[in-house]
């Protein structure tokens, strides 16, 4: 995972630290990519109501809740993703883990800035 050895090297993770990072990592993949492909699964049935003939604004709006309901989840994933991290991590890592996120969150808010459909 590239991502990991990015964290190794960034945040100058024992072996230890690593594996156990690795595990926790791929733990989150799998739940995210589940809830990932609920929510296109959602914004499919979405799509496909507001493109009948004759759109059905009580399943819009129940399928609106659960994409709501879906992203509300991811947030609570990576949360947890970030906080079982850190309890890996020693004082110092934890530092240079909040840069690391702030930074990422500062390019995420400037992508989304740019996006065209905002």
């Amino acid at each position: 995972m590239r991502n990991i050895k990015f964290l190794k090297k960034e945040l100058n993770l024992t072996d230890s630290q690593e594996k156990q990072i690795k595990i926790i990592s791929q733990e989150h993949f799998l739940t995210v990519r589940e809830r990932f492909h609920e929510l296109k699964n959602n914004k499919i049935k979405m799509f496909e109501c507001l493109n009948s003939s004759n759109p059905d604004s009580i399943l819009l709006d129940s399928i609106a809740t659960k994409v709501g309901s879906i992203h509300t989840l991811l947030c609570k994933d990576a949360e947890k993703h970030f906080l079982n991290m850190s309890k890996i991590l020693n004082k110092n890592q934890k530092e240079k883990m909040n840069i690391l996120y702030k930074k990422m969150k500062k390019r995420k808010e400037k992508d989304e800035k740019n996006c065209p459909i905002n």
